[in-house]
């Protein structure tokens, strides 16, 4: 059954070689992050006696630099929201974990003197959010 799927996988990478997805960057757009979460995905109500974990809530988001992506995430949240607005904020928060430090090493390079050929480079960060609650509380916490 394994070397059926090998001899498939295979096949489908042979045929598809020359496929590919291209990215051209756009100098106008800064970091971007684009987060969303999906309350309790996986509860079942007949098996959430015996495993609590399928409450958990999934994160996902995509950070994109000069519109070209840098990072995507999709996992589990490690505890149980309560809520949709508390699970979009969970991964608000994770997603802001991986950008902030992207920011911070492009202050430094630009502190540095690298990128020379961008005469201005911005560095800020929009994020995306489709949850008006959860901006209402990230811009509280400014």
């Amino acid at each position: 059954m394994h070397a059926d799927a090998i001899r498939h996988i295979v096949k489908y990478l042979k045929g598809t070689r020359d496929k590919g997805i291209l990215f051209h960057p756009n100098m106008d757009k800064s970091l971007e992050v684009y987060v969303d979460a999906d309350f309790s995905g996986n509860w079942c109500k007949e098996t959430a006696e015996h495993d609590p974990g399928t409450a958990k809530s999934r994160s996902g988001y995509g950070i994109t630099l000069h519109g070209c992506p840098l990072i995507w995430h999709s996992k589990l949240q490690t505890q149980v929201a309560l809520s949709i607005t508390e699970a979009e904020y969970i991964a608000l928060s994770q997603s802001m974990r991986d950008a902030i430090p992207i920011i911070n090493i492009m202050k430094e390079l630009k502190e540095r003197g690298f990128n020379k050929s961008v005469t201005v480079l911005r560095i800020h960060c929009n994020a995306f959010e489709d949850n008006s609650r959860v901006l209402e509380l990230a811009n509280a916490q400014r």
